[in-house]
């Protein structure tokens, strides 16, 4: 690691550690998870240790006036000439289903951008989108529902089922960034992947069959779910919410980017609680999979 990238590290691990730190103040003052606003500043710090690499983007308001806020990361000095892979990821959809793992993720990839799995989806030209906290009036009032008590993941577009969908603020802007993003930027969306809780398994589109003869497509989800019990716990599981979780959910953000986009999408269901320690497993996995998103293009 060169001189220029052992600053970089520094500063991007010193930016983290003082969000780490404020995550860990407002725990230990007896919060469940610490205020909105401290996540979406730690963003902006991140953005602002980091100039080039990461970005943030208010992309709406919330009914209660709060910041929709995403951060975008990408190597500045990229200049491919195809269309360059991204990732999305997101969490707290429900408002009171925060693992304490999508918000650590940022800082995470950037301290790492130099090598590995990261280093090299980076160096392919790909993008990282990250949403922490997609439901900021439910984050703040510890509900899964937003401010007008609606189920924002079941308020994504399905028209396949008959559902028109984003129908609330927090879905809406949401789509409408990504699209923008997608298109001014020349993305292939590869994947997503939204964080919640509390079941402890990675789950599919409904479209997406995990059993029998899979498909081309069903093979690309099932490699990336066999990850899962070998990287992050032997107990976590793999399949569609209906075999898993014994029903079907309609209007859910990854049948919506499966739909729109063709991208890998999961919902990953951590445990209650206790998700937080397995940060690192979650960080290595991540670096398997972006890994493995360059090696298999398409």
């Amino acid at each position: 690691m060169g001189r220029g990238s052992r600053c970089f590290f520094l500063v991007c691990s010193v930016a983290y550690s003082l969000l780490q730190a404020g995550l860990a103040s407002a725990m230990a003052a007896g919060i469940t998870h610490p205020p909105y606003m401290q996540i979406a500043d730690g963003l902006v710090a991140l953005s602002q240790t980091v100039p080039g690499w990461a970005v943030t983007i208010d992309y709406g308001v919330t009914p209660e006036g709060r910041p929709l806020r995403a951060l975008r990361l990408a190597d500045p000095r990229s200049a491919v000439q195809h269309q360059r892979p991204a990732v999305l990821i997101t969490g707290s959809t429900h408002g009171d289903e925060y693992l304490h793992i999508e918000d650590r993720l940022a800082g995470w990839f950037l301290s790492h951008r130099d090598g590995g799995g990261v280093g090299r989806f980076f160096a392919a030209g790909g993008v990282l989108l990250l949403v922490p906290v997609v439901n900021p009036d439910g984050f703040a009032a510890q509900t899964r529902n937003n401010s007008h008590d609606v189920d924002i993941n079941r308020d994504f577009a399905q028209p396949l089922q008959g559902i028109s969908g984003f129908e609330e603020p927090e879905s809406r802007a949401l789509a409408r960034w990504l699209a923008a993003e997608v298109a001014t930027l020349d993305l292939a969306l590869r994947m997503t992947l939204d964080y919640h809780c509390c079941s402890g398994a990675l789950l599919i589109p409904r479209s997406v069959s995990s059993d029998g003869i899979l498909s081309a497509e069903a093979q690309s989800f099932a490699v990336i779910g066999r990850m899962i019990p070998q990287a992050i716990d032997a107990t976590y599981r793999y399949g569609s919410s209906e075999k898993l979780l014994g029903y079907a959910a309609d209007g859910t953000s990854k049948d919506y980017f499966h739909a729109t986009y063709g991208s890998l999408s999961f919902t990953f269901e951590g445990r209650y609680r206790s998700e937080a320690g397995r940060f690192f497993q979650h960080t290595q996995w991540w670096d398997r999979v972006l890994s493995l998103l360059v090696a298999s293009p398409g």
